[in-house]
């Protein structure tokens, strides 16, 4: 049963969510259109000192 449910989560993932050797078998426009465009972390500071998102 946990088996059943752990391989239905991993499904569900977007690609980039999933595990380097998952994203392999990927062509690359496929990986291209699901690249996601917006960070949902990091932080890097700029030269100025400043927090940039």
């Amino acid at each position: 049963m946990a088996q059943k449910k752990k391989q239905m989560e991993e499904e569900q993932k977007s690609i980039y969510e999933k595990e380097i050797a998952a994203q392999l078998t990927e062509t690359y426009f496929t990986l291209r259109d699901e690249i996601p465009i917006d960070p949902q972390w990091g932080i890097k500071k700029s030269s100025e000192g400043k927090n940039l998102f």
